[in-house]
């Protein structure tokens, strides 16, 4: 049996370029200078810098090809082609002897830490013959030999290692659901994901057999920030990860938000002590409801400018760059900021559940798009908590070998006749798949569930079930793996798959066994449901372009696309799903006659929000329907056509432009399934949220002004009414007051007091008949304004960048309005005018 082809993964000990040698098994060279910023395109040795084709004497030509991954890993593919021969529809073995060997030398730069192989192997007739081969065969594999030679021992893993700090959210506020309706509370719904995340990972290393040396740990912000149980920084996760599910069980919401607090803390122990050198790829899952309230508030930086980051360039963080752009308030005063430590070498991903006004999802999601990561948020339901997180561990444990295959939401429960509902889910795995999973969470609530797997061409006797814990009141999740490499009988993966969710049969009614907080109205539930397999050679890479996104604008949707090394084009089709707001947060509560009462009861002290933010929260807990999403598909098309947002035909990057309107969260959920030239059926999904930021729009900003005046002090008064709205005329809402200022010649710049209905007051008092030139300013600034805070502490100066719109025309006075000064004019204008007239008339009538 031949090798057809084999993926050599290589960890260096650090960021800088290397040159690689790689040598044939005839001798021959050639050499590859490489960095992270190296662009490998396409695969063909004319024109692709990371590609080089060996000639063979005999049958065909072996051709190798470089990819970077990731910083400091490296990726090179072997298509040993002179092995093998098509003829008469066979694969025929013209492999000339047992064992060849290539070889890989750095030449100069940082030396090779870590290696894996993976081959695939011809071992079936025609065109079909490609499957991963398993881990014994007749003849060799491809392995690994050190050469003594060449120095130290060389560790062979797939991947580094991983250190990796959750910093997690459990003010005051996670004590809240996100929605009306049967939604669990945020915390509860936090600790489910956090416990969920650990054992995935933990099945992972169990799977890998033989795993580096990960680390985690578990930091804690309300008012300041906390390690979780006895932890003061990050530890092995072999010795921790067994802990911190016991440990999160016992964490309480209360007191205020500082997210600044808990990034400060997790960025400085990422690279403490050993940690800092020992090459392991540093993360940061960030969770919050997104409403940081206290210091330490976090900012973005404008390096150019040496200011706070304007959202209209947020298109300039690129985390390749490798500056720093995350700032942290050092105390109470808002004008001391420190750079986020080791910004540059880590990596965040943000996670929000709920909504709020003002800026607060903007910096969530600029924190990540500054460091390369990216963000997921779900306004409606704290219950899909858990499968965000599932779905982050594939990006920062395994890179591009574990693979999201479908994330659903299904319905199971018992209808109104009493029936059991059940539903499932058929996928297929591509041929060269090596493990597969499957993970579901929901609202423990409800009931325990079962997951039934039947693999292709299995009875249905031959299924494999689980079934979550009777006793865990509060587990709300279910695991479920294979490893198709030990599988005993071998697995089929030509077919598809079939994953069956249902309710456990028993109890009352459907399992619902000594469930303190049982909800009995409730007889359907939905159960969030992540598949991934983990696949080296089928590679799928999902973006969505790092810029600043307000109504109207083009958002760009990309997905890459690889099998072998090579740009992935024809065979499949790619698609995006967008949940878009049905209504803006602005519209909502301008509309919404929700109160502003905060909550109380709260045990370590209440998460005090703005009366916008209470006002939005109470509108939510009542109205189960205030978000509303409006779903539309957009495909992908890799046709060179810039109407689609696509620069070059085959290259395996599929494009689409979307045109968002309102503003608000957009979840795009990307979807890519097609049969492969060489790995047959294949299915990859991932999802990605967006922010559209509101940017308030002159031409639709109405302003109302009058005159007054206050008798007492004879002063006249310019009172204003201002309602802002983005382009598309959405309004934005109340919880802006302290972005929209005033400023005037001689006048102390001041802000509009907040109405709470989408509109903003302010009055004016001034001497004589010619009113203050005015202009009212927004700050469209990267960073939380504090409601303390004054004229001189703003975070960007008051200037033509921040006009908005002049206020200089003469307001006109109501004609009743006898306070007014104006109408006082007209008033009198009038009766010299009527007594000219009865003079004029007197006269006439005199001269007669």
């Amino acid at each position: 049996m031949a090798i057809y082809q084999v993926e050599a993964t290589m960890i260096v000990d650090g960021t800088g370029t290397v040159e690689f040698r790689v040598t044939d098994p005839e001798n021959k060279t050639a050499d590859f200078t490489l960095d992270s910023s190296t662009v490998c395109v396409g695969g063909d040795p004319a024109t692709d810098p990371c590609a080089h084709e060996f000639p063979f004497t005999g049958n065909g030509n072996d051709s190798v090809k470089w990819e970077v991954p990731a910083v400091g890993v490296y990726k090179l593919t072997i298509n040993p082609n002179s092995n093998t021969e098509f003829s008469g529809g066979e694969c025929v073995d013209t492999m000339p002897v047992e064992v060849e060997k290539y070889r890989v030398k750095v030449l100069s730069g940082p030396e090779i830490t870590d290696a894996c192989l993976v081959s695939y192997d011809l071992s079936a007739s025609g065109s079909e013959c490609f499957d991963l081969g398993p881990p014994i065969q007749t003849i060799p594999l491809a392995t690994i030999n050190i050469d003594p030679n060449d120095g130290s021992a060389l560790d062979q893993f797939c991947r580094p290692g991983v250190d990796s700090a959750l910093v997690l959210d459990k003010s005051g506020s996670m004590n809240s659901s996100p929605m009306a309706g049967p939604s669990a509370k945020k915390i509860d719904a936090l600790i489910i994901a956090a416990n969920g995340f650990v054992n995935r990972w933990n099945l992972i290393r169990e799977d890998e057999g033989t795993s580096p040396d990960d680390n985690i740990g578990v930091i804690l912000f309300d008012s300041n920030e906390s390690w979780l149980g006895d932890a003061s920084t990050l530890d092995s996760f072999a010795e921790v990860a067994p802990s911190i599910s016991g440990d999160m069980a016992l964490v309480e919401a209360d007191g205020s938000t500082s997210i600044g607090d808990g990034l400060f803390t997790a960025s400085s122990a990422l690279f403490d002590g050993p940690l800092a050198t020992n090459g392991n790829r540093k993360t940061i899952l960030l969770m919050s409801d997104g409403k940081e309230n206290t210091h330490r508030r976090v900012r973005l930086w404008d390096n150019d400018a040496s200011a706070v980051l304007q959202w209209s360039d947020i298109g300039t963080i690129a985390a390749a760059d490798f500056q720093s752009r995350i700032k942290i308030q050092l105390g109470s005063d808002s004008t001391s900021w420190t750079d986020l430590a080791n910004e540059s070498n880590l990596r965040i991903y943000a996670v929000t559940v709920g909504s709020s006004t003002a800026v607060s999802a903007e910096i969530n999601q600029g924190l990540a798009m500054a460091t390369g990561g990216f963000y997921i948020n779900s306004e409606t339901n704290a219950d899909i908590l858990p499968a965000y997180f599932i779905e982050l561990l594939q990006n920062f444990v395994k890179f591009n070998t574990w693979n999201v295959v479908a994330l659903r939401s299904v319905s199971i429960g018992v209808d109104d006749n009493g029936v059991v509902q059940t539903d499932f889910i058929d996928f297929p795995l591509a041929s060269t798949s090596q493990a597969t999973s499957i993970d579901l969470s929901w609202n423990a609530q409800f009931g325990h569930v079962c997951l039934d797997v039947l693999a292709p061409g299995a009875k249905e006797e031959e299924k494999e079930t689980v079934c979550s814990n009777q006793d865990d009141q509060a587990a709300g999740t279910l695991s479920w793996t294979k490893n198709l490499l030990t599988a005993d009988p071998p697995v089929d993966t030509s077919g598809k798959w079939r994953a069956t969710i249902r309710p456990m049969s028993g109890g009352a009614p459907f399992g619902l066994v000594n469930l303190v907080d049982y909800v009995p109205d409730a007889v359907e539930f939905p159960v969030f449901l992540t598949i991934m397999a983990e696949d080296s050679n089928v590679g799928s890479d999902y973006s969505i372009g790092v810029d600043d996104y307000v109504p109207g604008s083009e958002i760009p949707l990309h997905v890459k696309l690889k099998e072998s090394g090579k740009a992935l084009v024809g065979g499949v089709s790619v698609s995006a799903l967008v949940a878009s707001p049905d209504q803006s947060i602005g519209d909502l509560l301008a509309a919404s006659s929700a109160g502003t009462s905060q909550p109380g009861n709260c045990p370590g002290g209440c998460d005090t929000d703005t009366d916008a933010d209470t006002k939005l929260a109470n509108e939510l807990s009542e109205n189960e329907e205030a978000l509303a999403r409006v779903e539309n598909t957009v495909t992908l098309l890799d046709n060179g056509n810039s109407e689609n947002g696509d620069q070059v035909a085959g290259d395996g990057i599929y494009s689409a432009l979307y045109q968002v309107d309102a503003p608000g969260h957009y979840n795009v959920l990307f979807k890519t399934s097609g049969t492969t030239e060489r790995s047959g059926d294949v299915m990859r999904e991932q999802l990605m949220s967006l922010v559209v930021r509101n940017q308030p729009d002159a031409d639709k900003t109405d302003i109302d002004t009058h005159i007054s005046s206050d008798p007492k002090s004879r002063r006249q008064i310019l009172n204003m009414t201002f309602k802002p709205a983005t382009k598309g005329g959405h309004l934005m809402g109340p919880g802006w007051a302290n972005y929209f200022w005033f400023t005037g010649p001689e006048i102390t710049p001041f802000k509009a007091t907040d109405n709470l209905d989408g509109t903003y007051s302010v009055a004016v008092s001034f001497y004589g008949w010619k009113i203050p030139d005015l202009t009212l300013h927004f700050l469209d600034v990267a960073q939380a304004i504090e409601d303390s805070t004054t004229h001189d502490k703003l975070p960007a100066p008051l200037g033509d960048s921040t006009a908005l719109s002049d206020v200089t025309e003469q307001p006109p006075c109501k004609w009743y309005d006898l306070t007014c000064g104006m109408a006082r004019l007209k008033y009198l204008i009038l009766i010299i005018l009527v007594l000219l007239i009865v003079f004029l008339l007197f006269r006439k009538h005199s001269g007669n």
